[in-house]
């Protein structure tokens, strides 16, 4: 849930108060004890998703190049 979460809201979370208001829901919702997982793994799947948003972004020149498109 997590991951798809973090997926869509990567999105337009770095515009207006994407990140602090993810953040804390995540610290109002999860386990004194379970809060550096969760935080860990909330940084892993924002890096991922970033990283496959960038890669996205060449898609169409690939598309241009691959299929004459």
């Amino acid at each position: 849930m997590l991951v798809i979460a973090q997926g869509i809201s990567a999105f337009g979370e770095d515009v207006g108060a994407g990140q602090p208001t993810i953040t804390g829901i995540i610290a109002d919702n999860t386990k004194v004890e379970n809060r550096t997982k969760i935080f860990s793994i909330f940084a892993i799947t924002k890096a991922v998703t970033s990283t496959f948003g960038s890669l996205l972004a060449n898609l169409p020149i690939g598309l241009q190049d691959w299929f004459s498109v």
